[in-house]
């Protein structure tokens, strides 16, 4: 089962990636090497190099990168727009904002520590879990421990067929 946190930060690597790729070809277009790029910059060229290695950049180094190489701050965005607007209503990864708060109220993330492999036996996989009636009393703010008992999970899990356990 992947948390919630883990997919942001595969997504989070992949946005460096990219991110790193494009710092190095906006540098070789404008034809300036890393030298001049960090004078310019107010900065030695091993940070320079370290920001092109590992895509990690302060927001006010990126705004002056982007001037250096003429390009405007969009070009370098690597990451899609995680909020959408369904209905008149603002979400967020496909969650509304209230969901959210939610979430951050209840001082834990869906599922308590321990039962992530329990959770995957009991559902096959996150989107059954996610999809489930009981993920959506949790949601409506019951606790885990009315929703999920040992009883539940023995019974979900005598549902699957062999190969989903």
């Amino acid at each position: 089962m992947v948390t919630f946190a883990r997919r942001i930060g595969d997504e989070d690597k992949r946005s460096r990636r990219k991110l790193r790729e494009k710092l190095r070809q906006a540098r070789t277009e404008t034809k300036l090497t890393q030298k001049v790029v960090a004078y310019m910059l107010g900065c030695s060229q091993s940070y320079l190099s370290k920001v092109e290695r590992t895509g990690r950049v302060d927001f006010v180094r990126m705004q002056r990168l982007a001037a250096i190489y003429a390009r405007p701050i969009e070009w370098f965005q690597t990451l899609p727009d995680p909020f959408e607007v369904v209905e008149g209503e603002r979400l967020y990864f496909t969650w509304p904002m209230a969901d959210w708060e939610k979430l951050e109220k209840m001082r834990h993330w869906l599922v308590p520590r321990g039962w992530g492999r329990r959770l995957a036996c009991a559902y096959g996989y996150v989107g059954k879990y996610l999809a489930s009636h009981e993920y959506k009393r949790l949601m409506n703010g019951e606790s885990f421990n009315e929703i999920f008992n040992k009883d539940f999970l023995e019974k979900k899990a005598a549902d699957l067929s062999p190969n989903e356990k």
